[in-house]
Order: C-alpha cells, then sequence, then structure tokens
C-alpha cells in the first residue's frame, strides 16, 4: 500500500504536458504563433479595407442610377477594382489563418479558427460590377430624358400661360425629343407602355391647344384642352409607377454582388474576432 502511494505521488509530480517539462521551448512556440496570429490579422485587415471600400462605392454608384445628376459608372467600376483585389487578398487572408490554425493545434488544441473568406467568394464579382456600371448609364439616361419631356410640357403650358404658343411649340418640340429617348429603352420596365400613351396624348393635346392659339381657333383649342385634362388625369399615376420601376430595376444591377460583399465582410470580421482572441491568449 505504501508503495502504491508513494508511485501515485510521483506521477502526480511529474509535470502536466510538454510545456511544462519545457517552459522554454513552449514559450518559443507561443511567440511564434502569435506572430502567425498577427501576420494572420494584418492580411485580414488589408481584406477587410477593399471590401468595404467596394461596398460603399457600390452603394454609392447604385444610389446614383437612381437619383442624382452624376454619372453611376465610375463608383461602381471603382467597387470592382476593389473586388478585384479583394479577391486575391482573400487568398491570402485564408492562407495566413490555415497557417495559424497549424500552430495553434500545437499550441492551443482547444482553440478552433473559422475558414474566412474564401477567394470563391468574391470570384466574379468585380465582373458583376463592372456590368452594372456599363448598364447603369441605360438607366440614368432614360430617367433624365423621362424628367425632361414632363419638364419641358410644364415649360410649354406656362409659355400657353404667357400667352405664347409658338415658345410653347419649342418646348413641346424638346419634350418630343426627350420622349423618343424613353422610347428607345432596350429592356424596358412593364410599365413604360403606360407611360408612353399617357404622355403622347397629353404632348399631342397640348401642341393642339398651341396650334389653335396661333389659328385663333377658340374651339379647337377648347376641344385640344380637353383632351389634355382626360390625358393628364392619369399622367400622375403613370409618372410614378415608371419612377418606381427605374428605382426597383436600376437598383438592383448591383443587388447581387453587393450581397456577396457583405456576406464576404461578415466572413472576414468573424475571422478577425477569432484571431484577436488568439493574439490575447499571452496578455
Amino acid at each position: 500500500m505504501a508503495a502504491a502511494l508513494m508511485l501515485g505521488a510521483i506521477l502526480a509530480a511529474r509535470p502536466a504536458s510538454a510545456d511544462a517539462a519545457d517552459p522554454s521551448r513552449a514559450a518559443e512556440r507561443h511567440a511564434v504563433a502569435s506572430a502567425t496570429a498577427q501576420r494572420a490579422q494584418d492580411r485580414l485587415e488589408l481584406l477587410v479595407a477593399e471590401i468595404e471600400a467596394a461596398i460603399d462605392a457600390g452603394r454609392q454608384g447604385s444610389a446614383l442610377i437612381i437619383e442624382g445628376d452624376e454619372d453611376p459608372a465610375p463608383s461602381l467600376q471603382q467597387a470592382a477594382d476593389a473586388a478585384a483585389r479583394g479577391e486575391s487578398l482573400a487568398a491570402d487572408a485564408r492562407a495566413a489563418l490555415q497557417e495559424l490554425g497549424g500552430m495553434l493545434r500545437s499550441v492551443a488544441p482547444d482553440r478552433s479558427l473559422p475558414g474566412g473568406v474564401s477567394r470563391l467568394a468574391l470570384s466574379g464579382v468585380d465582373t458583376q460590377l463592372a456590368d452594372a456600371a456599363a448598364a447603369a448609364g441605360s438607366f440614368v439616361e432614360r430617367r433624365h430624358a423621362a424628367a425632361e419631356t414632363l419638364d419641358a410640357l410644364a415649360r410649354a403650358l406656362d409659355s400657353l400661360d404667357d400667352d405664347d404658343p409658338a415658345a410653347a411649340l419649342d418646348e413641346l418640340a424638346t419634350a418630343r425629343e426627350a420622349r423618343r429617348v424613353v422610347a428607345a429603352w432596350p429592356e424596358a420596365p412593364p410599365v413604360l407602355p403606360l407611360w408612353l400613351r399617357t404622355t403622347r396624348a397629353m404632348l399631342g393635346a397640348a401642341r393642339d391647344i398651341a396650334t389653335a392659339a396661333l389659328d385663333h381657333d377658340a374651339a379647337a383649342a377648347a376641344e385640344a384642352g380637353r383632351r389634355y385634362r382626360r390625358a393628364a388625369d392619369g399622367a400622375r399615376q403613370a409618372d410614378t409607377a415608371l419612377a418606381l420601376a427605374i428605382s426597383e430595376t436600376g437598383g438592383s444591377l448591383a443587388s447581387t454582388p453587393l450581397a456577396r460583399l457583405a456576406d464576404a465582410l461578415a466572413k472576414a470580421h468573424e475571422a478577425q474576432a477569432a484571431v484577436a482572441s488568439v493574439l490575447q491568449m499571452d496578455r
């Protein structure tokens, strides 16, 4: 019994781990793991910066498609360039995470790391954003042309109120030219025919009012005025429907790549938090 107790005491006195058996070697391994973790964190920071830059520029470009006078293409292309840089940085960061994971298996086997952002997760995002940049101009051009159609019509009505039918006809010619740009919209939204019918009727009636005024034909002017009022009844609905279609369809141009970037950013932040906890192990 005494011998058994003595053996147990001897075994209990042995180092509990290899680290305890060789503290200097353990310290060396921890130092290497810490340096590896810092490299991983540095690469993750670069990756996060590029993803955030791509998201910010992409959102700005998407907003410019819907409103504003600036061309959205430069912002969307800037987002595409940042996404392309992010793709290669994702590979670097993932390699650093894998290296750190290997170190942790010997230093802290109870810890695990998330996979981070795979290069595949960002593959093609730059192309999607570049395609959005190429398509955005069409939406902005048509949006501006639709606004100019109605603005020129409003100026024509003001000219008629000022008893200047000749100026009204000039403004109506401007409105018809702008309307032709909208009508030539490739892959137009489904509501466009309604808007085109409504504006055609309004422009035609306004032109007839101006022509009748020049001819001093009060009866023709009154009849054209009645036609204009009938056409104008549906103008607000048609204009609102077109504005919503431009907003929804234009805004969706970059929605898929932006969603992919947001998902990648979340994974990168998750990896950053895990690596930060590794860096705190010996502090």
